[in-house]
């Protein structure tokens, strides 16, 4: 059976249309449609993956086959080809997807998943179109096969940008630690950008007694924390010295954490009775209770330190790597644009939208200038002229379903079908 033999035709009534019966004979329609024009996977860290998982629809009456779906961008959106789950041709391979009729536009069949893998390679905004080709009777473009199967295209978007991550404290002494003992400290790791950063793997250098007692892999949201634990498990009272390596995927990260034990002629640890001299990293110069080997971003500054309340002074007082967010002077969306630049950010909860952006087919004002969805020209809805047209069925005045384009002709072939049919059986 050929693609476009998989037509089903509903006989509603007897034939007629302008002879006096008011009866149709109407053709199933298929209509295979998504639940938004352009689907977005968020900010991804740079090379690393983001699944996007969109949803293809099932409007009408017929069941829609799904033949092939491409992304034009494959080297940073890449298709998983789990969306076949039928054997359309019948050699053993999976090939293709039906998708049951019945739906409608305020309650449609959904497909399985159409999944892609956005993968950003620099930092910056990356767009693709997705083409799914079927035997949607409606839409007016065509492929160039023998079947012509409509063709149905989406946009997706995702924006790239780095990893961000801090830790502190840097320096760990564990001081004066008997033989056989078990001893452990918390470092936290701080996600100081916009994406999720990953900690992939721990490297202790120096002294086998010093371990990572915390499971990799490690997640942090943008602006949130988690911690990892250091143990000290000296097997004798000589002096011990190593460092950790935490495996981020900031590219930037080069942050050692040292850590010593019993080493009194060089630690700073209160069992020692040493004192840290100023700006050497382990005094407190500012008074705010914090060195910083301890974590002060700012050891000049008394209101700079972890955790402090982020005011709105030009500095980072909370040392998470912004300053003054949750002010209009902050760039709350990384954009590059906070409500208060001039030109300000229209909407600074929305990355895609700052003066200047490119408009999309989202309903939004992307770039800021009063407009939705308009060309570079400003004509309007020009930013969805990826979007396919459909022949939709009408009726006439005597009670007939006419259909333009294609759909009309299957229409057609379908009514005498079942003429020929009637006359046989007669």
């Amino acid at each position: 059976m050929t693609r476009a033999g998989t037509l089903t035709v509903a006989a509603l009534a007897s034939w007629g249309c302008g002879g006096g019966v008011s009866n149709e004979i109407v053709a199933q329609k298929r209509v295979l449609t998504t639940s938004a024009l352009t689907f977005d996977a968020g900010m991804v860290a740079v090379h690393t993956g983001e699944e996007l998982e969109l949803y293809l629809q099932s409007e009408a009456q017929g069941e829609v086959t799904i033949f092939d779906i491409s992304v034009d961008d494959p080297d940073h959106w890449e298709l998983s080809e789990d969306w076949k789950t039928h054997d359309c041709d019948g050699d053993g391979v999976m090939d293709c997807q039906i998708l049951d009729g019945g739906g409608s536009s305020s309650s449609p069949v959904y497909s399985e998943p159409v999944v892609l893998l956005f993968k950003p390679t620099t930092e910056d905004e990356f767009r693709a179109v997705l083409t799914i080709t079927s035997d949607d009777s409606e839409v007016v473009e065509r492929d160039a096969s023998d079947e012509g199967l409509g063709i149905w295209r989406v946009v997706v978007r995702g924006i790239g940008r780095q990893a961000c991550a801090q830790v502190y404290p840097t320096y760990i002494d564990f001081g004066e630690a008997p033989a056989g003992g078990f001893f452990q400290e918390t470092v936290t790791v701080s996600n100081c950008g916009v994406v999720r950063l990953s900690i992939y793997d721990f490297e202790v250098d120096g002294s086998s007694a010093f371990t990572v007692d915390s499971d990799p892999p490690i997640y942090v949201l943008p602006g949130a924390i988690e911690d990892f634990d250091v143990a000290f498990e000296p097997k004798n009272t000589s002096a011990a010295k190593a460092s950790v390596d935490a495996i981020v995927n900031d590219p930037e990260f080069e942050t050692r954490v040292k850590l010593s034990g019993n080493d009194c002629t060089n630690g700073m640890h209160p069992d020692c009775e040493n004192t840290p001299e100023p700006g050497s990293g382990w005094s407190d110069d500012d008074g705010d209770g914090w060195a910083e080997v301890e974590g002060d971003c700012d050891d000049t500054s008394p209101v700079s330190y972890p955790d402090a309340e982020e005011v709105e002074d030009a500095e980072d007082n909370d040392c998470d790597g912004h300053v003054d967010e949750g002010y209009y002077s902050f760039d709350d969306d990384a954009d590059g644009y906070a409500e208060l630049d001039s030109p300000g950010d229209c909407d600074d909860n929305d990355p895609w939208a700052f003066p200047g952006a490119t408009e999309d087919c989202d309903g939004r004002d992307n770039d800021c200038d009063g407009l939705i969805d308009e060309g570079e020209d400003d004509t309007p809805e020009a930013a969805c002229a990826f979007v396919v047209e459909r022949e939709i069925a009408t009726q006439d005045k005597g009670g007939c379903s006419t259909v333009a384009a294609a759909p009309a002709a299957t229409g057609l072939l379908a009514a005498l079908a079942l003429l020929g049919l009637r006359r046989r059986e007669g």
